[in-house]
């Protein structure tokens, strides 16, 4: 049972929850956002290959290895190891009826969140706290030296379509 909560109550919704972080932050916040924060806090620009590797390298991969995952899953079924005393060997043996819809459960109820409250806030049936909180982007531009009238590279116009 422990097996269960650690492979399908962990594993694979940290996968999933990754792979939409990788998306809000690349697509939704916009890598050029990111970029521009980073450059904020850290001092330097953050490199053209991380930029890359974060919008379309991190969920193109993670959405390989989540597709690969589910259906090796499909194909191969649900086991566990279980020790056998007579051969004295471990062996794999499927799961019960009720510990697959548990595994089943698990992964999905602790994934299906992300989804959901995206489209409520879509559709605007859920609001946003519009407050944000308070950034020191000029304290941060003068303690790091950075110019704020910075223009993104002929590489990052091209790559992440920066304005």
């Amino acid at each position: 049972l422990i097996q269960v909560f650690d492979e399908y109550g962990a594993t694979v919704p940290l996968l999933i929850v990754a792979l939409f972080e990788s998306i809000a932050i690349g697509w939704f916040y916009s890598m050029q956002r990111f970029a521009d924060d980073f450059e904020l806090i850290i001092g330097y620009r953050l490199h053209v290959y991380w930029m890359f590797c974060i919008k379309y390298v991190a969920p193109f991969l993670m959405f390989v290895i989540f597709i690969g995952s589910m259906v090796l899953k499909i194909v191969d079924g649900i086991h566990y190891d279980s020790w056998d005393e007579v051969a004295g060997i471990q062996v794999d043996k499927p799961h019960p009826g009720w510990s697959q819809f548990l595994c089943a459960f698990l992964s999905i109820f602790c994934s299906i969140w992300i989804p959901i409250f995206f489209f409520l806030r879509l559709a605007k049936v859920l609001k946003g706290d519009e407050e944000f909180s308070y950034f020191p982007e000029e304290e941060l531009r003068r303690l790091h030296n950075i110019r704020s009238d910075n223009k993104p590279s002929n590489v990052e116009r091209k790559l992440f379509c920066f304005k």
